[in-house]
Order: C-alpha cells, then sequence, then structure tokens
C-alpha cells in the first residue's frame, strides 16, 4: 500500500489527515477496532450544529489545543472535524479496496464535483453544488453535504477530507462562507486535463 507524503502546513488539515490515514490503514487491513470505529463516527454526524458528545473522543489523539473549544458549544474546527470524519466514515464504509480519501488539488469539494459531472447526470450534479454554494451557514451546508458525499460513494470519486474540514471551519465566518463559495465554484468549472483524473485507489 503506498503512503501519502505529501507536505501538510495547516494544523487542522494535518490532524484530519492523520486520523483518516490511521483510519484507512486499519480498514483496509480489515482489523474490528478500525470497522468499529467507522461505524460509530456515521452514527454521530453533527445535526444543528452540534457535536455528539460521543465525538469528542476523536480529539484526545493529538487534537491541536489551540483550536479546541472554550465554551459550552463546539469550535468551528471540532465542529468541522466531527463531520469531515463522519463524511469520511459514510464514503469509505464496505470498500476497502480503494481510499475515499486522496490529498491534494484536484480532489476538492468543487473538482470532486467536476468529475462526478463526467460520470452521472451533469445539469444535476450542477444543481447540487449549486444548493451547496448558496447555503447561508455551516449548518445547511452540512446537510447538503450528506448527499453529495452519498453520490461520491457511488460513483467512486474521492474527496481529500483534510481540505473539507479547512472549508467547514472556515465557513463559519461570513467572509470565509464567500472564500469557500468562490473556491468550490472555481474548482467545479475549471478545465480539467486526463491527467487530474482521479482513479480509485490508495491515498496518493
Amino acid at each position: 500500500m503506498t503512503t501519502q507524503t505529501a507536505a501538510v502546513d495547516d494544523p487542522l488539515e494535518e490532524f484530519v489527515h492523520g486520523q483518516v490515514m490511521r483510519l484507512w490503514h486499519d480498514y483496509s487491513a480489515d482489523r474490528a477496532d478500525a470497522v468499529a470505529t467507522l461505524a460509530r463516527l456515521r452514527r454521530t454526524f453533527p445535526h444543528g450544529g452540534e457535536v455528539a458528545p460521543e465525538s469528542f473522543e476523536l480529539f484526545e489523539r493529538g487534537f491541536p489545543t489551540e483550536l479546541a473549544g472554550r465554551g459550552d458549544g463546539p469550535s468551528p474546527a471540532e465542529l468541522a472535524v466531527a463531520a469531515s470524519l463522519a463524511l469520511y466514515a459514510f464514503h469509505q464504509q464496505s470498500r476497502r479496496s480503494a481510499a475515499a480519501h486522496r490529498r491534494g488539488g484536484q480532489y476538492t469539494v468543487g473538482r470532486a464535483a467536476g468529475v462526478l459531472r463526467t460520470r452521472t447526470n451533469p445539469q444535476g450534479v450542477e444543481r447540487r453544488l449549486q444548493v451547496m454554494i448558496r447555503a447561508t451557514s455551516v449548518v445547511p451546508l452540512l446537510e447538503h453535504l450528506r448527499g453529495f458525499v452519498s453520490l461520491l460513494r457511488t460513483h467512486d470519486v474521492p474527496l481529500d477530507y483534510a481540505w473539507l474540514a479547512r472549508d467547514l471551519a472556515a465557513a463559519h465566518s461570513p467572509a470565509g462562507l464567500r472564500g469557500v463559495r468562490m473556491r468550490w465554484s472555481r474548482d467545479f468549472y475549471r478545465p480539467r486535463s486526463a491527467e487530474t483524473e482521479p482513479t480509485p485507489g490508495d491515498p496518493a
């Protein structure tokens, strides 16, 4: 199995990437603890901006202390991590031969939607992306992402879940949400070459 070696500078991305790689390594080896962890993650998808208490076990393994919440609600980073890992767990479900998580600019939400457009109904995919980028806050955005990831799973399109976590954390502020919308739209409509077409397999 190949190993992901791309450098990661953002601490939130680094944390999510590390968690996903650990899960993928153990899950692809059919380890029972990884199978159980992914099943548990699928049950803890955040609803209404709330993080399930069970999700906080994720933060025992090296979560950056500067990103942790201090009040009664989750921090943007905590919500982003919980959502991204739950979505990854759903995407990876029952698939041990191909990694759902791939690192790199060709695996962003916009780029993944662009690939999806070539494999299924183009107008339907474009409408789904437009619904996501019109979301007025991170809460409805998360709900729309669940359906989007379901399509990625059906059509074997990988996603960079570390990058997704960074985008979700940014989307908590109006300026950050505008930036996410811009990046996803730009990536979706940017021309793709055959060399950048994602293929199922190990993270690379």
